[in-house]
């Protein structure tokens, strides 16, 4: 449980740029103070200093107050909902390979800060040998869904109708990524087996599990 930090006898008042208080310093036969040296202050300087660094925040070399803005909150919520830098790539299978133009990101993974799996990248089939809604490629341990997860993906295909359609995408807990069968328009069952079928990942995210 949390002590009332601020109505303790080593802390200053609340105020207006310290509303929640603040510590003391040491009077001779007036007050304690609050003890702080290098054991005990240390490894919050450290944790603080690194927090802004990975917020890219720069320091205001003011007090860290009410009035003067609350910079390592401001930090804590950045870090809290900035993606990783890593983006990784995919090992394929069954003959998919990236789209190739240079106009759409190749196929990558990633996991952010949250805990949540973001994809990324424009596909297409080299070839039809390998069978209908075929693994795309496996998540590694550590970037599955405890669940099986089922997200709506963008697809299209060059032989049997024209235009774009919505497929559904299935990631199961061993990792399997895959399009599932659906039903294109005039009812036409279309199965991604053929040369050039597209689909987009862009925007597929998950917990991971």
């Amino acid at each position: 449980m949390a002590r009332i930090l601020a109505n303790k006898p080593n802390v200053q008042a609340p105020g207006g740029d310290y509303p929640f208080g603040r510590i003391k310093d040491v009077v001779p036969s007036v007050s304690p103070g609050t003890p702080v040296d290098e054991e005990v202050q240390g490894d919050f300087h450290q944790f603080f200093e690194k927090l802004m660094s990975l917020a890219s925040v720069a320091a205001n070399d003011l007090p860290d107050n009410n009035n003067d803005g609350f910079q390592w909150i401001e930090a804590l919520q950045k870090t809290r909902f900035t993606l990783a830098d890593t983006w990784n790539a995919v090992t394929f299978a069954n003959n998919w390979v990236n789209e190739g133009s240079g106009t759409y990101h190749n196929l990558e993974y990633t996991l952010d800060n949250l805990g949540f799996i973001h994809l990324r990248g424009h596909i297409k089939r080299s070839d039809g040998n390998t069978g209908d809604n075929v693994r795309i490629f496996t998540l590694p341990t550590g970037f599955r869904p405890a669940k099986v997860v089922r997200a709506i993906i963008e697809a299209y295909s060059p032989v049997g109708y024209t235009g774009r359609e919505a497929v559904g995408l299935e990631i199961t807990p061993v990792g399997l990524v895959k399009p599932l069968s659906y039903k294109a328009a005039g009812a036409v069952l279309t199965l991604l087996n053929q040369a050039n079928d597209y689909v987009s990942l862009d925007g597929v995210q998950f917990k991971v599990a």
